[in-house]
């Protein structure tokens, strides 16, 4: 009979191995999407962005390129974030209070021009990055 720790150090091994093969490779798979299809880049050489900077850099300037990603981009924080003024509505708090069986979701209202606040003036810290309008260029796929 094996033994067990046999059998769990070649499947660790296995699922290492994979993992290694996996990371060395640049495309994997059928694309899906608007892009399904799509060939070429002509004679374009690739860039590979390696910041969130770089990567904005390449996709608003008029320049055709050929981007290939070799890592997942995280845009949190990379804006800076902005404190606004918000309004904890007295409803949802009351509501919260309660818990009614349950730990409600809190609500905060960012803009308050479209009514009053009812419950309590609170700061409001959000990331720039999700409010923020890139203006990246029309791609024409064909």
């Amino acid at each position: 009979m094996l033994d067990f720790r046999f059998v769990l150090a070649f499947v660790g091994a296995a699922l290492l191995l994979d993992r290694l093969v996996a990371a060395g490779t640049v495309v994997v798979g059928t694309p899906t999407g608007f892009a399904a299809g799509t060939t070429g880049g002509g004679d374009v050489e690739p860039v590979y962005p390696t910041t969130v900077k770089e990567l904005v850099t390449y996709l608003s300037d008029s320049e055709p390129r050929v981007i290939v990603l070799k890592k997942e981009f995280n845009f949190i924080k990379s804006e800076g974030s902005t404190m606004e003024k918000g309004c904890r509505g007295k409803n949802n708090a009351n509501c919260i209070a309660k818990k009614y069986g349950f730990k409600g979701q809190d609500e905060m209202l960012l803009d308050t021009s479209v009514r009053t606040c009812d419950g309590t003036h609170i700061d409001i810290t959000y990331d720039n990055a999700a409010t923020k309008d890139w203006k990246l260029p029309v791609i024409k796929i064909w």
